[in-house]
């Protein structure tokens, strides 16, 4: 069972097409209504708390995890922990959906690259692997 983190809870859909798929989830997330409700909702690992705390990354599990799954609504947070899931975390797959896409230069610099990056204009996902 392939065991997928995900940090930030904004994006609709994505906790639901992880579980269809059959993985382990953990998720990360400030917002304790919204973790609530996923933790109510289905089998996974809740943290609420700061998506770009380390130690509530590793409270989730990180160190385990093999796919990241980043979905903040703040472009620096998710920065963030891409950067520090690739060079500190060790995760080997390494998803983004970010919000703005001209910030897109900024996550396909990071290095080693990361697998997906998705930005949404108007309501069609536009994905980019690396």
């Amino acid at each position: 069972m392939t065991r997928v983190l995900v940090v930030g809870l904004r994006r609709p859909g994505i906790i639901e097409k992880i579980v269809e798929e059959g993985a382990e989830l953990s998720v990360v997330d400030a917002d304790e209504k919204l973790c609530r409700q996923v933790a109510k909702t289905f089998k996974c690992k809740v943290i609420v708390g700061d998506g770009t705390n380390p130690d509530n990354l590793k409270r989730a599990g990180a160190d385990k995890a093999e796919i990241l799954v980043v979905a903040m609504d703040d472009d620096d947070a998710n920065l963030q922990v891409c950067k520090h899931a690739r060079k500190e975390l060790g995760i080997p797959q390494v998803m983004v959906i970010i919000n703005d896409r001209f910030r897109k230069a900024e996550f396909e610099a990071i290095q080693p690259q990361l697998d997906s990056i998705i930005y949404f204009i108007g309501d069609k996902s536009i994905r980019q692997s690396g």
